[in-house]
């Protein structure tokens, strides 16, 4: 069974917006990283970093305009935890606008003893990730 990371959040924007908020750079870098690259086509590279260190590479695995983002990406630094996970970004209609759910899999190549503590870490980033991102129709609005 594949260990994985769920989070989600409803936007308070139509879907259109939602799309423009979690795969145009300019609206990433407000909320998923200080430094965002991304090739939005099905082979493109993104390359995600922070000023305080850290940054992750990775591949783009699915687009589908307005309903799913798909890539694979992993630490630009190899470490004792070196992983490659899959984060997929569905949008849903909603209500109260667009709920956006991420989910990032592949954990389970992680050793036992690490497993745990990097999904917790990986929970708690997406925790405050989106948060920020539930943030952004706020700015936008300014």
């Amino acid at each position: 069974m594949s260990e994985s990371v769920t989070r989600e959040i409803v936007l308070p924007l139509e879907r259109e917006e939602a799309w423009r908020v979690v795969t145009e750079p300019d609206h990433l870098r407000e909320w998923l990283a200080d430094d965002v690259e991304i090739d939005l086509i099905e082979g493109g590279l993104i390359d995600v970093g922070w000023d305080g260190g850290g940054r992750r590479l990775g591949t783009v695995e699915t687009v589908e305009e307005l309903e799913r983002l798909v890539f694979r990406w992993h630490p630009e630094e190899p470490g004792p935890d070196h992983i490659e996970t899959t984060v997929e970004i569905g949008l849903d209609d909603d209500a109260d606008g667009t709920r956006v759910t991420v989910v990032e899999t592949g954990f389970e190549a992680l050793r036992p003893t690490s497993l745990a503590g990097c999904t917790a870490v990986s929970t708690w980033i997406w925790d405050v990730r989106l948060g920020a991102c539930g943030e952004l129709p706020l700015m936008l609005a300014r």
